[in-house]
């Protein structure tokens, strides 16, 4: 694990800028071992070994640094969290961030729960609950600088879950793949109908690795009608794409 931590290290201080103290380095170390420990119960990652959760894991998150949207003090949304990923690496790198974690699954929450307490993570708050129905509540609609989501759902299902919680002149950030290009072709609908537009498709580098990774930048350029998100399972059956 060691060894692993330390390439992580310089590659978070050669590609993105950040020198991590102590502190944080061992806080990305107990977070490695309590999903290592929680993941032989729950569901959490598909493979805990320690050079899988910090390439796939630790360091993807990690690249929405590039995007240079995220900084000190903003508020932050990450949607369908699940093990905390990107939300919690994210924090640890910015211990400023004010962090929001979506998870609707009641033992993932759990897992969330633990892991916010045992890295002392200030300003960190866990919203066990549909994003469909908590969209719905003035105290999260369009309260967020920065929304980000990392494999949620198809981008046009994402876009109306996400850009409902954006403020006006904020930002949704969608991890995607190789097909980038493709989701952004299906989710031109969405994105108008829920107020954003697209700003720019950033191309990502992951170290030893073959995939291919974009952040997609979506501007929330109007306030988002009321009538979005639509109930829950809805967007993902009848998602906002043009019918064939």
């Amino acid at each position: 694990m060691e060894n692993q931590l330390e390439s992580f290290q310089s590659w978070v201080s050669e590609k993105l800028g950040f020198t991590l103290s102590a502190k944080q380095i061992d806080q990305f170390r107990k977070y490695l071992e309590l999903l290592q420990e929680w993941n032989q119960q729950v569901n959490l990652v598909a493979d805990a070994a320690a050079e899988t959760v910090i390439q796939r894991h630790f360091l993807d998150s990690l690249t929405c640094l590039q995007s240079g949207i995220i900084e000190d003090s903003i508020t932050l949304l990450d949607i369908g969290a699940g093990a905390g990923f990107p939300g919690i690496p994210l924090k640890i790198v910015i211990p400023q961030i004010r962090l929001t974690l979506i998870e609707s699954i009641q033992k993932k929450c759990r897992f969330l729960d633990e892991a916010v307490n045992t890295l002392e993570l200030a300003q960190t708050d866990i919203l066990c609950d549909r994003a469909e129905k908590l969209a719905r509540l003035t105290q999260y609609r369009e309260q967020y600088k920065v929304v980000v989501t990392r494999a949620l759902a198809q981008l046009p299902v994402a876009v109306e879950l996400a850009l409902p919680f954006v403020q006006l002149q904020g930002t949704y950030l969608a991890m995607l793949g190789s097909d980038a290009d493709e989701q952004i072709a299906k989710s031109r609908i969405a994105i108008s109908l829920c107020g954003g537009m697209i700003e720019q498709l950033i191309p990502i580098d992951i170290p030893n690795s073959d995939r291919q990774r974009y952040l997609v930048l979506i501007k929330k350029s109007v306030h988002t009608s009321q009538q979005y998100p639509r109930r829950a399972g809805i967007p993902q059956k009848r998602p906002l794409v043009i019918s064939s």
